[in-house]
């Protein structure tokens, strides 16, 4: 079931969320780390868990440094995948998943829901209240989970955040929010299999319950983190952690399918199976660049070979 509330104990270091994640924090004070700042997850205990699938895929294959996927010598449980928009589904994944798979956790945005043109056209129409143009190629160029970077790639002065960030909520509840397709039947078929389902997304806590509310998928997950209800977010592994404690699942038996390479980077270092998938938003190339464990081409073709 959906779950409203933290558990006791998960409350600290709780933030107030936005359009998308926790709200921005004030100048260099409680700013979550940049994807490139890997080492403050070690600092506070979210260090990489025993049996891991980066250790169980043979992370470290035959082959020199700098080698081409293809000239690598094939370890038998890693997954080589293209390293630009060329998808593909080839995945021996059973051999990633030592103790077997007891439960797939889903990102909410691009994965789930339709949210990728929304959000551009709300972009668009908030930074135009700010004097600045913004259009595909700005989409594409700016484009992050966490929204506060784009405000600050296109220049929006930070006493103009929060301003934006209702202006935005404003302009994406206009219009309801859809399914991407095949999504509801993905969550059924795992469901199906008795495995257990999770939502891990950075969107904004009261948005995202919301619309899993009107969508009718509140009995699907029994664990839901949304942006605001842990100290740090993607691509910190802290989010899925507590969802995967809430749910009683270690992250060795656990797949988390996404559509970014945040998504792909919370994942690998919290331990769980890293699958990643195309969704609508601007970020292909750097998926596939992300090393997912398996990059699928669409959700249903993802699902279909996690269960086997």
């Amino acid at each position: 079931m959906l779950r409203d509330e933290p558990q006791e104990g998960e409350q600290e270091g709780r933030q107030e969320g936005g359009p998308h994640d926790a709200p921005p924090p004030d100048a260099g004070e409680g700013r979550p780390p940049r994807a490139e700042d890997p080492g403050g997850e070690r600092e506070r205990g979210h260090g990489r868990p025993r049996g891991t699938h980066d250790e169980q895929a043979g992370e470290e294959r035959e082959g020199g440094e700098g080698e081409e996927p293809g000239e690598r010598g094939r370890h038998p449980r890693a997954i080589l995948c293209p390293a630009a928009a060329g998808f593909s589904a080839t995945m021996p994944v059973a051999m990633l998943i030592a103790d077997g798979l007891r439960a797939i956790v889903f990102d909410w945005d691009g994965t789930l829901v339709d949210s990728a043109e929304k959000t551009y056209a709300c972009y668009v129409r908030v930074f135009s209240a700010f004097g600045i143009a913004y259009d595909r190629a700005a989409f594409e160029r700016t484009y992050s989970p966490d929204w506060y970077r784009t405000y600050e790639e296109v220049g929006l002065r930070r006493e103009h955040w929060a301003d934006a960030d209702a202006r935005w909520i404003s302009c994406y509840e206009t219009e309801p929010s859809r399914l991407l397709p095949g999504a509801r039947e993905a969550l059924e078929q795992v469901a199906g299999r008795g495995l257990a389902l999770g939502l891990v997304s950075s969107g904004d806590a009261a948005r995202v319950r919301r619309e899993v509310r009107a969508l009718g998928l509140e009995g699907h997950f029994g664990a839901v983190v949304c942006g605001g209800e842990t100290a740090r977010r993607k691509p910190d592994p802290e989010p899925l952690l507590v969802a995967l404690g809430r749910l009683g699942v270690p992250p060795a038996a656990t797949a988390y399918v996404g559509d970014s390479p945040e998504d792909m980077a919370m994942a690998r270092s919290a331990g769980a199976l890293a699958v990643g998938i195309p969704g609508g938003f601007p970020n292909r190339e750097a998926l596939a660049a992300s090393r997912p464990h398996v990059l699928a081409p669409s959700l249903h073709e993802a699902v279909t070979s996690l269960l086997g």
